[in-house]
């Protein structure tokens, strides 16, 4: 929606596309965006940095490639972690269960 009447519908696809790309540095678009926007550009500006700075340290700690995918020597780490961290933790759900379950046989 924010894009429609900044941008034809040929463009939209390809900056869409691109999110960060050249398109969206281009004189044109940011002038049209800046009008469309009016005193809300630099606080959407902001917010967009931030979410691109956050989606990147999420592909960085996710270990994936610049398309979203696990990097391919990374999968079988990033898999083993997993299991890892799941299985920890269902563990200790479990002794948590088992030490209440047996508390409670205990009073009886």
């Amino acid at each position: 929606m924010l894009l429609i009447g900044v941008v034809g519908q040929t463009e939209m696809a390809i900056i869409l596309a691109d999110p960060g790309g050249a398109q969206w540095k281009d004189k044109r678009f940011e002038r049209n965006l800046k009008k469309r926007l009016g005193t809300s550009y630099t606080s959407y500006l902001e917010i967009i940095n931030q979410l691109m700075k956050i989606a990147d340290q999420l592909k960085e700690r996710l270990k994936l490639d610049s398309y979203g995918k696990v990097k391919s020597s990374s999968r079988t780490v990033f898999w083993v972690n997993l299991v890892a961290n799941l299985s920890s933790r269902l563990s200790s759900t479990i002794r948590t269960v088992l030490k209440n379950i047996t508390s409670g046989c205990d009073s009886v």
